[in-house]
């Protein structure tokens, strides 16, 4: 059998889509924004196993470049790739996912049809894409088989209903808050260096380019944002657009609201890619709950802000649990601005009886 790459060269493939399928390289705006419409079409064969000597992966890196570069037809693409019995699991699967990447409206419309599907993986990765951009109509589907047949997916299920309810401020299906622990921390020897940069119009553009995945159906603010380096490792703060305006107190002490996306930079990839959200919901007429969970809907830190006259002030901490480290986060938030007072994390967890008071 001939060398694959060799074989793709003979069959005239493109110099851009071998670029896309090498493992050498990683997917960025800048590779996809050269591909034509003769590339695109090469992708397209390749994603539904029309090319001979093609392996898994390829198809999956295709897939990939067609849902972030295309429209209804690919999303007609992946919704096949998904009712196809005889496809592998995984890849089925990997099509679900990247339908969340495509135009909403067209998206959602294929992963409801498919939302009844036997398998399990398949049906958990078209449920968590629709919780990243279902509407009401998604909502009331996953309603319709919330009598799930496994604990597994009545979570997925759970936890997408959630994502758009905080999306549309609804009325229903949030969250559980898990208070954080009471810390009043203080600078000290095991603090890990926490940085915290505001970045405003002319500087966020080029983190926006280098956001790749879902946006969880949210409107990114193109404004203002915050870089946030911790311990070595970099995250960027992604607000919430239209929330983020001229009166953002009275909309989220109104509603539940998704009010920011916590990426996470992968240097390898020069990219950011979600890792946890920022939900915010009312109390009472004064307060706020703030929960910042994982994608998966697993809480890690918590707090509230309380609102008097024109500002809202906060404190956020974590949640006891493994893997999350001991922090403090304090600030204030105006309808012009948002500012961070303190912010401290630990580099170890300690026994919860141990008072954690220490005077600057």
């Amino acid at each position: 059998m001939e060398n694959r790459d060799d074989y793709l060269r003979q069959r005239g493939i493109s110099p851009h889509v071998e670029r896309v399928l090498s493992e050498k390289h990683f997917f960025s705006r800048e590779l996809l924004s050269v591909l034509n419409a003769t590339d695109l079409q090469e992708l397209k064969e390749i994603a539904m196993g029309k090319i001979p000597q093609i392996s898994r992966g390829d198809r999956v890196k295709a897939l990939s470049a067609i849902a972030r570069i295309g429209a209804a037809e690919e999303c007609k693409i992946l919704s096949k790739i998904i009712a196809d019995e005889k496809e592998e699991v995984d890849l089925r699967a990997v099509a679900a996912a990247n339908l969340s990447l495509l135009p909403p409206e067209d998206a959602e419309r294929e992963l409801i049809t498919h939302l009844n599907v036997e398998n399990e993986l398949v049906q958990a990765k078209i449920i968590r894409s629709l919780g990243c951009i279902g509407s009401k109509k998604a909502i009331e589907a996953l309603d319709r088989i919330s009598q799930a047949p496994s604990d597994f997916i009545k979570k997925e299920i759970a936890f997408a209903k959630t994502l758009i309810s905080y999306r549309f401020g609804l009325d229903r299906d949030t969250l559980p808050f898990v208070p954080g622990a009471d810390r009043k921390l203080e600078a000290r020897s095991d603090a890990i260096n926490f940085i915290i940069k505001q970045i405003g119009k002319d500087g966020l553009m080029n983190y926006l380019q280098s956001f790749e995945g879902s946006n969880y159906g949210i409107e990114v603010s193109e404004n203002i944002g915050f870089k946030v380096e911790c311990g070595g490792r970099v995250t960027f703060l992604f607000l919430l657009n239209k929330k983020y305006d001229h009166h953002i107190l009275s909309s989220i002490i109104e509603k539940k609201v998704l009010f920011g996306l916590l990426a996470r930079y992968i240097e390898e990839r020069d990219t950011y890619t979600t890792q946890s959200l920022v939900l915010s919901s009312p109390y009472d007429r004064h307060t706020l709950d703030i929960i910042v969970c994982r994608t998966d809907g697993e809480p890690l830190f918590s707090g509230r802000g309380y609102i008097k006259e024109s500002t809202m002030t906060f404190s956020i901490t974590d949640i006891e649990r493994p893997g999350t480290l001991p922090c403090q986060i304090t600030g204030r938030l105006t309808d012009e601005s948002l500012e961070f007072q303190k912010c401290y994390f630990l580099k170890r967890r300690q026994n919860k009886r141990s008072i954690m008071r220490l005077n600057r």
